[in-house]
């Protein structure tokens, strides 16, 4: 568990977006969603009880910042037993759940079960498709980099392209390409100097715009200057990078 807990502190700034408390054998780890995720105004946590001599998880839920308890989320969200996922499951939770979880906060209903990423996105009412634009400072392992875009563009339904000119551009079309951004933000997509997992945290927003239809077709799509580009509205899109 140690291992597992060091991972989370190199993915997390610990003793503001997560804290570690143990009581008795119940290990109590601590996300401060109003740190991790903008959208929460309030200082929302999410918390997560362990029982260490069984590695079991006994308990997730919300809570204020009075520690009371605002919503208590069914166990098979991350699973009941421990093992070496935890944080891995965490990070996907917090990141896949955000609307959902803020809809829960914002409405203050009962205790209802989670559901998956995939059943947020086809009940959300998101009719306008967005196009975002935005830019990188740099990548140190480019196939995370692109498995976790990819991943990213299944979960939301979006479209993207990552290209690599003067400047490192994502553009993401889809009527969740918010949600894909949040996604890059609070899950670790890199590693860092020393090899640990990282979040992208020097994201520069270009423009995010309505838009009638995509110019995208592919889930992912890698770019480098020189690469031959069939779409001239993506050519132009992209011209000021090359």
């Amino acid at each position: 568990m140690e291992e597992d807990l060091e991972l989370l502190q190199s993915m997390f700034i610990e003793g503001k977006e997560f804290s570690v408390a143990e009581f008795g054998n119940v290990t109590r780890l601590r996300f401060v969603l109003s740190e991790i995720i903008p959208d929460f105004v309030d200082e929302i946590s999410l918390v997560v009880s362990i029982i260490r001599d069984h590695q079991t998880i006994s308990s997730v839920k919300l809570v204020s910042k009075t520690d009371q308890t605002i919503l208590v989320l069914s166990e098979d969200l991350l699973g009941t037993e421990y093992c070496n996922t935890l944080p891995s499951k965490i990070l996907e939770f917090v990141a896949e759940n955000t609307s959902f979880l803020k809809s829960k906060y914002d409405n203050k209903l009962d205790t209802q079960p989670c559901y998956s990423s995939h059943e947020i996105n086809d009940t959300a009412e998101s009719p306008q498709l967005h196009r975002i634009i935005y830019t990188l400072d740099h990548i140190r392992n480019l196939k995370k980099y692109q498995k976790c875009l990819t991943k990213f563009a299944k979960e939301c339904g979006c479209y993207c392209v990552l290209f690599f000119g003067r400047s490192i551009v994502m553009v993401v079309e889809g009527s969740n390409a918010r949600e894909f951004v949040r996604l890059h933000k609070t899950v670790p997509v890199d590693i860092d100097s020393n090899g640990k997992p990282c979040k992208e945290r020097l994201i520069k927003m270009i423009s995010e715009d309505i838009i009638a239809n995509r110019m995208l077709s592919e889930e992912f799509t890698l770019l480098q200057a020189g690469s031959d580009i069939h779409s001239e509205e993506l050519k132009d899109l992209l011209h000021p990078y090359i």
